[in-house]
Order: structure tokens, then C-alpha cells, then sequence
């Protein structure tokens, strides 16, 4: 699990600190080392680290048909604790590809099909 956490993670920061790098904003450079260093830890090692940790682990204790739907439902979740934390009131996008999410899961779980009655 650590191996493909550093893997995605270790990937991600490859290319995403050069392309920081080249794309900084006056913004970023007045913004106080305390504060990057913040936003550093929770991006970095709390939001991809733990969370591609706790991901893996999940998809690897889990049947495949549930593992492969956990990326799926990453928004619904971060939804859903931003507005139990924070207190955040979804808009109206956000509330659609909620809404489109669990209706792709519904589908394919089979739950809109009809029943089929067998007649003698």
C-alpha cells in the first residue's frame, strides 16, 4: 500500500511543484512560509497521502465491484463533510453531479430495473 501511495503521490508532485514553479503569482510570493507550510501538510500529506492510503486500503479489503466505485464517490463525500464541518451550502452544480453520481450507481447496481414477472 505505501509503495503505490508514494508511487500516485510522489508522481503527482513530479509534476505538479515545476508547474508551480513556473506559474507562481505575486500572491504566493507574499504569502507567509507558515502559510505554505500549512498547505503543504494538509495537501500534501493529509489530502494525498492518508487519503490515497486509506483509498488503497479500502479497494484492497473490498470487493472489486465497490473498490472501483470509491473514486467515483470522492466528491459526494468531500460534499458531504463540507457541509456537516463547515457548514457549506452545495450550489446548484454541485448538487447535479451529486445527484448524476448516485443515479450512475443506482444504475449500476440494477436497482431501476423492472422486475420481471414470470406468467404460467
Amino acid at each position: 500500500m505505501i509503495e503505490s501511495t508514494l508511487a500516485v503521490t510522489g508522481g503527482s508532485a513530479v509534476i505538479a511543484v515545476p508547474l508551480l514553479a513556473i506559474t507562481v503569482s505575486e500572491t504566493l510570493l507574499v504569502t507567509p512560509s507558515s502559510a505554505i507550510a500549512l498547505q503543504v501538510f494538509m495537501q500534501g500529506l493529509v489530502g494525498g497521502f492518508i487519503s490515497v492510503v486509506t483509498l488503497i486500503g479500502a479497494a484492497r479489503s473490498l470487493p472489486v465491484h465497490v473498490s472501483a466505485l470509491l473514486p467515483v464517490f470522492t466528491p459526494v463525500v468531500a460534499l458531504g463533510i463540507a457541509s456537516v464541518v463547515l457548514g457549506a451550502v452545495p450550489n446548484t452544480a454541485e448538487m447535479l453531479g451529486t445527484l448524476i453520481i448516485a443515479t450512475a450507481f443506482m444504475m449500476s447496481r440494477g436497482i431501476f430495473q423492472r422486475k420481471k414477472w414470470l406468467t404460467a
